[in-house]
């Protein structure tokens, strides 16, 4: 359920603060993840069905960040430029 409300949310955000960027083709879609790398890209399926038109990239959280929320962990993030995510 969790997944399916991370996406809803990403939805709504590309429909309202960031259609500018939708509509200029320019914005980009991330998976991030703790451990587990093969459930990243699963959830990562999920997000593509979602979001046909836009690039997927599936990256891990950071050290700082695994180590508070643990292993298993999955979020969704989308930056205005392919720039903005590397």
């Amino acid at each position: 359920q969790a997944k399916r409300l991370m996406i809803e949310a990403m939805k709504k955000d590309m429909e309202t603060r960031f259609s500018k960027f939708v509509e200029e083709d320019t914005m980009r879609i991330q998976v991030a993840y703790t451990y587990d790398r093969d459930v990243a890209e699963e959830f990562a399926k999920e997000v593509v069905e979602a979001f046909p038109q836009h690039e997927i990239f599936i990256e891990p959280l950071s050290l700082s960040v695994a180590c508070h929320i643990g292993p298993g962990s999955l979020a969704i993030a989308c930056a205005n430029s392919l720039e903005d995510i590397q």
